[in-house]
């Protein structure tokens, strides 16, 4: 992941008692450049638990993708 040389978006939610917080956080450190979206009242399943939410914060990092 140290190496990875494209745009990342990770979009994690703070109540995952899976994959917890820490996780997420950790990959946003160590992979270069990535953004990091944190929704502090969703869970494992943020897309499913609120997806216009979720689309709608995602929305300005996919559409940058699409001009590059």
């Amino acid at each position: 992941l140290p190496r990875l040389d494209v745009p990342t978006l990770v979009v994690w939610g703070a109540r995952d008692p899976i994959a917890v917080m820490a996780i997420g956080d950790k990959l946003a450190a160590t992979i270069p450049g990535a953004q990091l979206i944190r929704f502090d009242d969703l869970g494992h399943y943020l897309q499913l638990e609120d997806p216009e939410r979720v689309l709608a914060a995602m929305a300005p990092f996919l559409a940058a993708g699409a001009t590059t």
